[in-house]
Formats: C-alpha cells, structure tokens, sequence
C-alpha cells in the first residue's frame, strides 16, 4: 500500500468495506469507474480474488476478516462523502 500524498495522519477517518469473493469482481469495476470522483482519496483493496478468500478466512489475522477495502478519508467532509457515495 502506497498513499496517494506520501503519508496519512497517524489518527483520522478509516471505513472497511467488506464483500464476499463473489463480489470482488463487481467492486473493482466500481472502484475503477467511480475512483475519478475521489481521485485525492486514499485506499487499498485485496489485490486479488486469493487475497479476499484469505481475509475472509482470517489468514491474515483475526482483526482483519472482512477488510477487504479500506478507505482513508482526509477529513470529515471526505468521510461523508464517501459514506454518501457507498450507501
């Protein structure tokens, strides 16, 4: 993982967004035709349809099943946006 700006705040505003493996495929397609609206924000997903299987399952740790996306908002007016933006 690599943010967009070099760094993030050591404390602010995190979102998990959770999917099963069938929805990965989806949730790239979403994640590429609508990453233009939020070019500034930064996130990270599962890298791959293994990866998701393997955070489900909690390989990867117990505090990590179901992360499967985690946005980084900047701040309060980008946290609720993009929270307008996913429900």
């Amino acid at each position: 993982f690599q943010p967009i700006n070099g760094a993030l705040a050591e404390s602010g505003y995190k979102i998990h967004v959770s999917f099963r493996e069938q929805g990965y495929l989806r949730a790239i397609d979403v994640l590429n035709s609508q990453i233009s609206v939020f070019p500034q924000v930064n996130f990270k997903i599962a890298s791959s349809l293994s990866g998701v299987s393997q955070l489900n399952a909690g390989l990867c740790g117990g505090s990590q099943i179901g992360k499967i996306w985690t946005i980084y908002p900047s701040n309060k007016i980008e946290f609720e946006t993009v929270v307008d933006w996913l429900t």
